[in-house]
Order: C-alpha cells, then structure tokens, then sequence
C-alpha cells in the first residue's frame, strides 16, 4: 500500500487506540505482523484507529501505523473465543488485493491447510472455493470474481467451511452494504491516490439534484401484457415535458444474473437525467423482476445464432417498442425527442428498434454493443465469426437506419475485439451510406481497466463514454448541457482561458462531481467519484491544494453553477 505524503485526513474523528484483541484482528487483516501485547506490530509501528462506522453488522475502520500507511477495513464480530470457532470477519480491499479474511484464537490446525469453502443461498449454490491457513489465527478465503455475485443475491448468502470432521456455516449478508461502505471509506480517507482501484459502489449514494421513481409498468408485447421493473430519473425542479433516453441493458454473465436490476443502471439514468432527460431503465422480459423468460415468449434459447435474429433484433425491440409507448403516455415526456442507449446485447436491440423507423426516435447510442452466439449445429465452431453471421444481420438494420447513431468500444473489450467491432459497424455503416440514411459515428477508446466490456457501468468507463455522447449529442443539436455553460462557468468562476478543455471535460464528467478553482492562479480542479457529493468535495478539495493552493473555492456541483466565493454554499471547502 502506498505510503500517503498528505497527513490530514477526510475523517474528523479523534484517532485512538485500541485494546490487544481489536488491534491483532486489525492488524493481521494489514501487510503487517500480529500485534503484540503492548499494541504494536512486530515490526514495530502502532496501529492507530482514524475513524469508525458502523454499516449493519460491519464495522468500518480507516487505520494508520505509525509510517503512515492507512488502509480501510470492514470487521464482523462472530463473538468466539474458544479455540478453532472463528471470532471474526474481515475484508480488506487494497490496491493489490481483495480477500476475505476470518479470524479465529486458533485454528488448532498447520498453517498452510487448504480447506474448500461453498457460498450458498437460497438454498442454491452460488460458488466454490478454497480457504488457506495462513497462520494459526487467519484463515483467508479466496472470493475471486464471486464478490460481484455475493453483492448481488437477493436472499442472505452463507459460507461453510468444511474443516476436518466438521463444518462451520458462517452469514454473508450485508456485502452491498458493507462494500460500498468500504470503498466509500477508501475514497474519502485515501483520496485521489485511490482512484484506480475503488469501484462502483453496489448501491447509488443517494442524489438530491434528481427525482427518481422505481416502479412496475405494464406493457402490451404481441398480445400479452407483461410487468416489467422499471426505474424513471429527472432533474430535481424541473416542470414540463423532457426529451427521454431510453436504456436497453445487456445481457448479464452467468455469475452476474442473480440479482440483476434497474437499479445497476441507476447511475447511468442519473447521468443523463442531470442533462436534462426523463431517463427510463426498463428491464425487458425475464430479468430483474420484470416478468417473462428472455429471448422469445416459447422459450428458445437467447444465445443461438439461429434465433437471435428474432430474438435480440425481434423479440427485444417489441420490448423496447412497448416500454417506450407506456413511457411516452406520460405527462411529464416528450417522446418526440427521444434517445435510446443500448449496452452490449442492448446495442442491436435499440438498433432494431431504431431500424423500424419509431416515432419519435432521434438518435441510438450502442456502448460495447454486438451479440456472441453458439451454432446448434455441434459440428460448426462454438462462436460464429462477425463476418459469417453477424455483419448481414447488422447490414439489414443500416439499410434501413434513418436516425444518426454512435458506436463507442474499448480496445480490450473481451467480448467484441477491434477487428470485430469495425466488422459490424463497416456492413451497418455502408448500407446506411447506399440507403441515403442516417449517419453513424464509430468510436475505439484506449483499454479501459481490466476488460473494456464493462466500460458501461465503471467510473472510469463512464466518464469516457459520457464524454463521445456529448460530443455526438452536440453535433446533431440534441439534449445535453448547452455549450454556453462553459463560457459561464469560466467567467463566474474566474477560470483562466487555457482551461477551457478542463471545464468542458467536467460537464461531461460522471456525477456526482465538484469543480473548484485556486483563486491566485484560475486553475480549476475536479472530484468526479461515484461515492456522493461529500467524497466528489473532499477529493475536488485534495487535488486543488496537492497542485498549491490554498484558498480554493467551489464553482459548480454537479449542473449546478455557485458563486466562486468562500462563503458559497456553506463556505470554503474542508480541508482533508
């Protein structure tokens, strides 16, 4: 873990120490040794507890040694002394790390013993794993890539761990909680240092610039009437009917499906309800809670080659179709100007919706979009080339496109390479070019974290795609924040003229977000963080003063513009 040069910390609290016990669990979660009995490590530094919260039946601790090195840990008491029953949960999350760590007086068994673990819910089980006996008292749990699952089950998980002549069956509820606790508690206390390593949190910091109402519509799809979930966002204070941005989510991986919601494309739906849209997350037929089965109403498969021509270009666009006419009945949409954001699999789905020329349909956005088929025939590769399969059935919808679309992948998008992206695009772009339709931008970003694919949904992914829809917004005179608004944040907030870029790069940044400005210089600085407003201020706060100043002032949180005074908005920003 890096050591922090900054000493002032985003947490308030009076640091104090505590007794032996707290200190080794703490202690032996941390790259250090176990605590002795006078409270310092082996190695010599004390421990020191910055600041606690409490999350449920997690407690949330930023800690300290002595050479500065400060890390966030969450801790579940188990209560047991006796030896071999665990005392304690742990889960650190460090730039190089994350693990699940239980605690035990001791383990009474060699250290290095392996032991299989199984996570279950529901009475289902959810995921395998092994355990190691990393000391007499630390048993640490492989959770891999079952983290993102464990956040996302509806019923409380368990884990047992299957020790010689017995099982301990321990809870794991309250990860969403506890997480987003956590990597909230790495952004305010280790700040900007951070930014690459903290996630998305599994529930959105609540947004008091937008109204959001989470809902079940019902929709007509061919001649049945189906219940889907639904989540509708728009800004907060707005009267009157607003362009719509219509989402079209994409197939979740295997390990991700349970507990896949509206609410994974809440932040999503707040971006662009923050540029002035009604925002509309609906989940089509058969995820989340929405009624049905994906793919088509007699259950064929989603995924095959041979149906999803009527499945993801058929089935889903009646599905989109639909929510957009229950949407559109609304008093508070303009569905004349509407926009339609589709990921992964969502891409070809708003598409096709596109593609049948839908009232009132201005332009289509496919982030990571394009669909991964298997042939029935066992005798044909498992994967069908973009060439072979895909590109005609991309052809056929940009023959007939008549509204402008934007395209955006990453370069190490897993699950649509380069070649394949351009692939798709070129047989789209050339038969809307032959047709006379409409036109179509193709944009490739740089690698974007550990797989491109899932620029959706990350922070960093976010803020780049955020920025070409802008652009792309901009260019065919749609909805978004107006252009004029750089000029008055600049003025207001007496931003030098060679900062333009940043200020632009802000707005279309992801919320929440604070731009400050260094008075003696007109530099600006941002905090863009998807942890709220207090963490966007703390990390705006860190960088203006680590680039030397020290009267720093507020311009703008999120769309909102504020006098660049200290007394604005409950005065100067605090100091971390």
């Amino acid at each position: 873990m890096p050591h922090l040069v900054q000493p002032r910390l985003a947490c308030p609290h009076v640091a104090r120490s505590y007794g032996r016990n707290l200190l080794t669990a703490l202690a032996l979660a941390l790259p250090l040794a176990v605590v002795s009995a006078h409270g310092r490590a082996a190695d010599g530094p004390p421990l020191t507890v910055l600041s606690t919260a409490t999350v449920g039946t997690w407690e949330i601790f930023a800690v300290r040694d002595s050479g500065g090195t400060e890390a966030c840990i969450a801790r579940r008491p188990l209560g047991s002394a006796t030896s071999g029953q665990p005392q304690a949960m742990l889960f650190l999350r460090t730039k190089s790390s994350r693990a699940l760590r239980i605690i035990a007086n001791d383990w009474a068994l060699p250290a290095g013993t392996v032991i299989p673990v199984t996570i279950t819910a529901g009475e289902r089980v959810r995921g395998m794993s092994n355990a190691t006996l990393t000391s007499p008292h630390t048993l640490d749990v492989d959770l891999g890539d079952m983290l993102t699952t464990l956040q996302r089950i509806g019923e409380a998980p368990t884990i047992e761990i299957r020790l010689p002549g017995r099982t301990l069956t321990l809870p794991l509820d309250g990860m969403s909680d506890m997480r987003s606790a956590l990597v909230t508690c790495i952004s305010n206390q280790l700040g900007a240092q951070y930014a690459g390593i903290v996630e998305e949190p599994a529930v959105a910091p609540p947004d008091a610039d937008v109204v959001e109402e989470r809902t079940v519509i019902t929709a007509r799809i061919g001649a049945e009437d189906y219940r889907l979930e639904t989540i509708l966002v728009r800004p907060a204070g707005v009267v009157g009917r607003l362009p719509v941005a219509l989402f079209a989510h994409g197939q979740p991986r295997a390990d991700r499906m349970a507990g896949f919601s509206a609410a994974h494309l809440l932040p999503q739906a707040r971006d662009l309800a923050h540029r002035g849209y009604l925002a509309a997350v609906v989940m089509r037929r058969g995820f989340g809670q929405s009624d049905g089965i994906p793919g088509l109403p007699g259950g064929a498969r989603f995924d095959t080659c041979e149906s999803i021509a009527e499945t993801v270009f058929g089935a889903s666009a009646d599905e989109l179709a639909a929510a957009l006419a229950v949407v559109a009945a609304r008093p508070d949409a303009d569905a004349s100007r509407t926009i339609v954001i589709g990921n992964s699999a969502g891409g070809p789905a708003a598409l096709a919706l596109a593609a049948r020329g839908y009232p009132g349909v201005r332009a289509v956005i496919a982030v990571s979009g394009g669909v991964r088929c298997s042939a029935n025939d066992p005798n044909q590769s498992v994967l069908r080339t973009a060439d072979d399969w895909l590109a005609p059935l991309f052809e056929s919808l940009g023959a007939r496109a008549a509204v402008p679309s934007l395209w955006v992948y990453a370069a190490n998008d897993s699950f649509f390479s380069g070649s394949m992206a351009r692939a798709i695009h070129a047989a789209y772009a050339g038969a809307a070019r032959a047709a006379g339709g409409g036109q179509t931008r193709f944009v490739m970003l740089p690698p974007i974290g550990d797989d491109g694919h899932d620029m959706f949904a990350t922070w960093t992914g976010r803020d780049r795609w955020l920025t070409a829809l802008d652009e792309f917004l901009h260019r065919h005179g749609l909805p978004t924040w107006s252009p004029a608004m750089v000029e008055a944040v600049m003025r207001q907030g007496g931003i030098a003229p060679e900062y333009r870029r940043d200020v632009v790069g802000f707005l279309s940044s992801i919320v929440p977000r604070v731009l400050v400005v260094d008075p003696a210089t007109g530099k600006p600085y941002r905090g863009s963080v998807p942890f709220g407003l207090p963490a966007a201020r703390f990390l705006a706060a860190r960088s203006c003063q680590s680039g030397g100043g020290t009267d720093c002032v507020t311009v703008m949180e999120n769309f909102r513009p504020l006098p660049a005074t200290t007394e604005a908005r409950g005065g100067r920003l605090p100091t971390p």
